[in-house]
C-alpha cells in the first residue's frame, strides 16, 4: 500500500510541474494536452503490470519484471561483493565477474555474440534507478513513463510549427491510442525508443549548433542502439539521409539522397557477407527469425502466426522487405483474434488506424524543402523497421509491440505533408 501511496504522489507532483510550466503548452493543442499525454503513458504503464502479472507466471520471461528483477539482483551483488557489482553495474565486466553475471536470468541473449547486448543496457538503468527508487517497481514505471511522455512530447513540439491545429489534434489521437499509450509504457524498450527519437528530432529542429543539441542527439543516438539495435541503425541511417539533404529543396533530390544512404548500407552489407561470416548480417537475420520463430512455437504463444521465411542469401531479404512490410502494416486483423481479447482489440484498432492512414494519404500535397526532409526522415526510418518485424515477428501480440513507434513516425511524417498545414 506504501508504494502505491508514494506512486501517487510522484505522479501527483509530475502533473502540477507540468501543468505549471510553460515548455508543455503549445498554441495549437488544448492546454491540457501534455498532462493527458503523461496521464495515458501511466496508465499504460499500469495497466501492463496487471496484465503482465495475469499472463505471466513466470517473472523471468516476462518483459516488465525481467530487467527489473535482474536490476535487484545486481545490487545484491554489490552487498555480497562491492567490486563485482560495481564493474557490472558501469559495463567494466571481466573474469572476476563472471561468477555474478550467472545470478541473473536476462544477461545473457541467445545471439549475444553477433548483436549489442541490449538486455544488459535496460537492467543496468533499471539498476541505477534503484538507487533511489528503494526497489519500488511503481516508481521505475512512473520514470519510464515519463522518458516516453517526453519523447512524445518532443516529436509534437518539434512539428508543431509544421502542423495546422486540426492535424495537430489528429496527431494527438494517434498519441493516445491505446496500442502506442500501452506498448510506449512502463518498463519496456519502447519507452526508451521514444524519448531517444523525440529528443534527437526535437533538438535537431531547434538548433543543431548548441553544445547542449550536440550532446543530447549523440545520448539519442546511443540509447537507440543499446536499447534496440537494428531501430537504431535503421534511424540513423534515415538520419544520414536527413543531414546530408541539409541545403537541397526539392523533393526528387531528398528522396534520391535517402534512397543512396540505404542502398550504399546495403551493398557494403553484401560485401561484408562475402569477406567474414562475422560480419554476415544476413545470416544473423535469417538466424535470429528460425530462433524467435522456434522459442514461440516452444511457449506455444496463443497467436503465433506464419511469415514469410529468408534464408541467408542476401536476396531473400532483399525480395522479401516489402512483404514483410505489408504483413507488419496489416496486422492483426480482428479475424486473427481466434478468441484471444487482446488481439481482437488490436485488430479493431489496426482496422481504424489503416482507415486513417488511408484518408490521411488522400489529403497530402507534394512536400518541398524541409517538410519534405522530415517527412523522408520519419517515414524511411518506420517503413524499413516495419518491413523488418513484419519478418521476424511471429506473435501478434508481440507485432503490436515492436509496431508502435512506427504507428507513431508513420502518422507523424502525414502530418507533416497535409495539404491543410500547407495552406
Amino acid at each position: 500500500m506504501t508504494a502505491w501511496i508514494i506512486f501517487l504522489f510522484a505522479f501527483i507532483v509530475a502533473q502540477i510541474f507540468i501543468w505549471k510550466t510553460s515548455f508543455f503548452k503549445t498554441p495549437k493543442l488544448p492546454e491540457w494536452s501534455s498532462n493527458l499525454i503523461l496521464a495515458a503513458k501511466v496508465a499504460g504503464g499500469i495497466a501492463l503490470f496487471f496484465i503482465y502479472s495475469k499472463h505471466y507466471s513466470n517473472r523471468e520471461t516476462a518483459d516488465v519484471f525481467k530487467f527489473f528483477d535482474d536490476a535487484k539482483t545486481i545490487h545484491s551483488i554489490i552487498d555480497e561483493n562491492r567490486e563485482a557489482g560495481l564493474k557490472i553495474l558501469f559495463g567494466f565486466t571481466d573474469e572476476s565477474t563472471a561468477k555474478y553475471e550467472t545470478y541473473m536470468c536476462s544477461w545473457q541473449r541467445m545471439m549475444n555474440d553477433s548483436l549489442i547486448n541490449e538486455n544488459r543496457f535496460i537492467i543496468r538503468l533499471n539498476a541505477l534507478f534503484l538507487f533511489f527508487s528503494f526497489g519500488n517497481y511503481l516508481i521505475h514505471v512512473l520514470i519510464f513513463s515519463f522518458l516516453s511522455f517526453l519523447g512524445s512530447w518532443f516529436l509534437t513540439l518539434a512539428l508543431s510549427k509544421y502542423l495546422s491545429s486540426r492535424n495537430a489534434n489528429i496527431f494527438l489521437l494517434v498519441l493516445l491510442l491505446p496500442s502506442v499509450t500501452l506498448w510506449t509504457s512502463g518498463l519496456l524498450k519502447e519507452s526508451l525508443l521514444n524519448f531517444a527519437v523525440g529528443l534527437i528530432i526535437w533538438e535537431y529542429l531547434k538548433n543543431p549548433k548548441r553544445l547542449l543539441a550536440l550532446f543530447a542527439i549523440l545520448l539519442g543516438c546511443f540509447i537507440l542502439l543499446f536499447t534496440r539495435t537494428i531501430f537504431g541503425l535503421i534511424f540513423l541511417l534515415a538520419f544520414v539521409g536527413f543531414l546530408l539533404t541539409a541545403k537541397q529543396t526539392s523533393n526528387k533530390r531528398i528522396l534520391l539522397c535517402f534512397f543512396t544512404v540505404f542502398t550504399a548500407v546495403l551493398l557494403i552489407a553484401v560485401a561484408l557477407s562475402q569477406l567474414n561470416e562475422r560480419f554476415d548480417y544476413f545470416k544473423i537475420i535469417a538466424e535470429k527469425q528460425g530462433l524467435l520463430y522456434r522459442e514461440a512455437s516452444y511457449y506455444k504463444a496463443s497467436s503465433l502466426v506464419d511469415i514469410p521465411r529468408v534464408s541467408e542469401q542476401p536476396q531473400s531479404l532483399i525480395f522479401n522487405l516489402p512483404l514483410g512490410f505489408a504483413y507488419g502494416l496489416i496486422q492483426p486483423t480482428p479475424f486473427q483474434a481466434a478468441g484471444n481479447k487482446l488481439i481482437l482489440l488490436s485488430g479493431i484498432e489496426n482496422m481504424f488506424v489503416l482507415v486513417l492512414m488511408l484518408f490521411l494519404v488522400t489529403q497530402i500535397k507534394k512536400p518541398e524543402g524541409k517538410r519534405a526532409q522530415i517527412f523522408w526522415l520519419l517515414i524511411s526510418a518506420a517503413v524499413i523497421y516495419l518491413s523488418f518485424i513484419g519478418l521476424l515477428i511471429p506473435v501478434l501480440g508481440n507485432l503490436v509491440r515492436y509496431k508502435a513507434i512506427c504507428v507513431t513516425l508513420i502518422f507523424a511524417g502525414l502530418m507533416v505533408i497535409q495539404r491543410s498545414s500547407l495552406e
